[in-house]
């Protein structure tokens, strides 16, 4: 049985109400919500747990991509580096200075795409339906969204570059270059 109640804020008093009758005994009262919660929990929790499964996934081959390239970039500035070793700027200075490069960099990339895809997709919708069940979503690409997706984007950027980092800041090449 379906109720249109006048607002939200009556549900708790028509469950309470239907809770005190006896001869509703066994009748549940719950929200649309609640029950396509009932309905589809299932299907939800399996998506949430592939969706999150397969960011792992594309996130450790984009922390070997990444890391890669910026192998190959970092390479590219290891005179630069030995210069400024040279003329008295330790490990950390170099390492901070690249560091920050690196955050500056993969933010506007991931700020960037997710304008992209907020005036792509945020507001836009689909449906499907079944004999006994219907889908509808609604795409939101607001802060609840962008947030959590820059923080994973630096926090691949920040693993990305470790090794990297490392193995130009102690090797070989930059301590020749500055003797």
């Amino acid at each position: 049985l379906w109720l249109k109640l006048s607002t939200a804020d009556d549900l708790p008093a028509l469950q309470q109400a239907v809770a005190r009758d006896p001869r509703l005994e066994g009748v549940r009262v719950i929200s649309q919500t609640g029950y396509y919660r009932q309905q589809l929990g299932f299907i939800s929790d399996f998506v949430t747990t592939a969706a999150i499964g397969i960011s792992i996934l594309l996130g450790s081959s984009a922390v070997l991509a990444i890391s890669t390239t910026l192998g190959m970039a970092l390479d590219k500035r290891r005179r630069e580096m030995a210069t400024l070793k040279a003329i008295g700027f330790n490990h950390t200075a170099i390492g901070s200075a690249l560091l920050l490069d690196i955050l500056i960099i993969g933010s506007v990339a991931a700020v960037l795409a997710i304008l992209v895809v907020q005036a792509a997709l945020d507001g836009r919708s689909f449906g499907t339906s079944s004999t006994n069940q219907a889908v509808y979503a609604h795409f939101v690409v607001d802060a609840m969204v962008a947030l959590p997706v820059l923080a994973y984007s630096l926090a691949l950027g920040l693993l990305s570059c470790a090794i990297p980092l490392r193995r130009i800041l102690r090797g070989p090449s930059i301590r020749q270059l500055t003797s």
